[in-house]
């Protein structure tokens, strides 16, 4: 029995949210990368090579890494896909467009691991460990519909990606801070600090992927006195 498929049914109704031309891409690549490479300059060389934190930190940021440059690489692959079979023009367009932009991520996801030391002998070992993200892309790899992958790939997976996210630990490195996770949170833990941030949850599992259901408290009124 074929599975049920995605279907636009209405293709003159798909737009570009950000109505964007090569012109303005190319411009607004262009300031994005001043952008980065300014912001990077002022951060410490012992820093941006990883000297600064502990050898444990680093064995376990591994797998953060190995989940950031795979998910680019698979993406260049994805979405070249989804453009080559794109039912329409407009659609092909905005998929060449973020492959654009997976290839500069993908970039950068490699420098960081070259700056933290890592040889790539154990890149693709820790993407393949459990509790990564490669089963999932890997299924979207074998997708073929342009629908398909970017409901799946730009939807569900970035944007559970984008979700908000408690505070974490900080840390100071030449007067800057820095947001850190560097060990699992308990389920105890998660509610502690999804509550500080005005967030009932209720966590359902407490693997590596923490999977949680959650609300925004309303704020407490106090009553007026007469």
């Amino acid at each position: 029995m074929a599975r049920p498929r995605i279907v636009l049914r209405d293709t003159s109704r798909f737009k570009d949210p950000a109505n964007l031309s090569w012109e303005r891409y190319i411009a607004l690549q262009a300031r994005e990368r001043e952008r980065y490479l300014a912001e990077r300059a002022t951060l410490p060389e012992d820093a941006l090579a990883y000297r600064t934190v502990s050898p444990r930190y680093l064995e376990r940021a591994v797998d953060q890494f190995a989940n950031n440059y795979y998910s680019e690489l698979s993406a260049t692959h994805y979405i070249a896909t989804a453009a080559a079979n794109a039912p329409f023009d407009e659609l092909k367009k905005c998929c060449l467009f973020q492959l654009a932009d997976e290839q500069r991520h993908l970039e950068m996801d490699a420098e960081v691991f070259h700056r933290a030391g890592i040889p790539e002998r154990d890149w693709l070992p820790a993407w393949e460990a459990p509790g990564t993200t490669c089963r999932f892309f890997r299924h979207v790899l074998e997708l073929e519909d342009s629908v398909e992958i970017l409901v799946k790939a730009n939807f569900v997976a970035e944007g559970a990606a984008y979700a908000i996210e408690p505070q974490v630990e900080t840390r100071e490195i030449d007067g800057r801070r820095f947001q850190v996770v560097e060990r699992r949170r308990t389920p105890a833990e998660l509610t502690e600090m999804f509550g500080a941030a005005g967030f009932s949850v209720e966590v359902t599992s407490c693997a590596r992927y923490v999977h949680l259901t959650g609300q925004r408290d309303r704020p407490r009124v106090r009553p007026r006195g007469r």
